[in-house]
């Protein structure tokens, strides 16, 4: 934990629910048997080695985490207070359903037993790989530059996801740094590749992201949309959430799950005018592949959020070709609400 907030719990307060006591501080254990239904005492178990010793700051997130009705309540995405009170709870092992550029997604701790849960609350198998989402000063230190495919170089990459994500959401797929745990790997011709999916830079969400990362081992967390999984509903495709309201349908009521909604979704849409409120699409470049033209390409492993002509101007700019693998024929769904 920073030391800025150490000592320093979120307690409800009237006209502000989650705000800093700066007077209290103390460690005492926290009272398993009152809260174990209401947020994953395991996970947090997990994060912290076993110990529930927590600090009264970390109590008072608990208490309130588990006492909150998020069905119907949210944290807003402009209040700095909500902000940190959210890092922290990400820190202690809730997952948050976060405002995430233009749309939703589901952010949690790393590790293996944070991600089995969430999958497992989505309906997901428990072992599914996740992404992962960082800030933009920590992007670097995910892949490992030195398994790039030869003629691509470092410097042309990292310009090329700047670029991506000065605009908005967006993701990338390439060789996995060697500190990525499994669980957040894919193996594709034994090249252990990672997925980062990122809010865009502009996205005030990344306050949340930079201080859950201050107060964790790792420089990521994991990401995933917010969504309960086609695999649950017996859907080909279930499409990501962009109203707060829809999420809270969904996941409310599980256990550690709190909202972080952004305080006028209209206005967030027209802040992207380029892209869908879907889930983003996703670049790789981890493979050698060539276009039909004999041209070095990034592969668009997902179509989603943001419009092709666009992808396909800027991958050009950077002096690549582009190929849609089979999954990429189609754009993604997009939801529809009745209310």
């Amino acid at each position: 934990m920073s030391n800025e907030l150490q000592g320093q719990p979120i307690i409800p307060k009237e006209g502000n629910k989650f705000i800093i006591n700066e007077n209290a501080s103390a460690n005492s254990r926290y009272p398993e048997k009152d809260i174990k239904a209401k947020f994953p005492l395991e996970v947090m178990k997990a994060i912290r080695k076993g110990s529930l010793d927590l600090s009264e700051t970390d109590k008072s997130v608990v208490k309130d985490i588990a006492e909150t009705n998020w069905a119907q309540e949210t944290l807003q995405m402009s209040d700095p207070a909500h902000r940190q009170f959210a890092s922290l709870a990400i820190a202690l092992g809730a997952p948050a359903c976060c405002g995430f550029g233009n749309f939703y997604g589901i952010v949690g701790h790393p590790c293996w037993e944070s991600v089995r849960y969430i999958n497992l609350s989505k309906g997901r198998q428990e072992n599914q790989v996740g992404s992962i989402t960082t800030t933009k000063e920590n992007i670097q230190k995910l892949f490992d530059w030195g398994r790039l495919p030869e003629k691509m170089d470092q410097e042309s990459i990292v310009r090329l996801i700047n670029e991506f994500n000065l605009i908005g959401p967006f993701g990338f797929r390439g060789p996995a740094a060697s500190h990525i745990p499994n669980h957040l790997v894919s193996e594709e011709d034994d090249n252990r590749t990672t997925q980062i999916i990122s809010p865009g830079y502009e996205c005030p969400s990344n306050e949340i992201l930079a201080k859950a990362i201050d107060q964790i081992e790792e420089d990521y967390l994991f990401v995933t949309s917010a969504n309960v999984s086609h695999h649950a509903k017996g859907l080909k495709e279930e499409a990501a959430h962009y109203k707060i309201h829809g999420i809270q349908e969904e996941f409310g009521e599980k256990p550690g799950y709190f909202m972080v909604a952004h305080d006028h979704e209209d206005e967030v849409q027209i802040r992207y005018p380029n892209h869908l409120p879907m889930s983003t699409s996703i670049l790789s470049f981890h493979r050698k592949v060539y276009n039909e033209n004999g041209k070095l390409s990034l592969v668009l492993e997902r179509y989603g959020s943001l419009d092709l002509k666009i992808i396909e101007e800027i991958v050009s700019r950077f002096g690549f070709g582009l190929v849609k693998s089979p999954r990429a024929q189609a754009r993604l769904p997009l939801r529809s609400y009745n209310h």
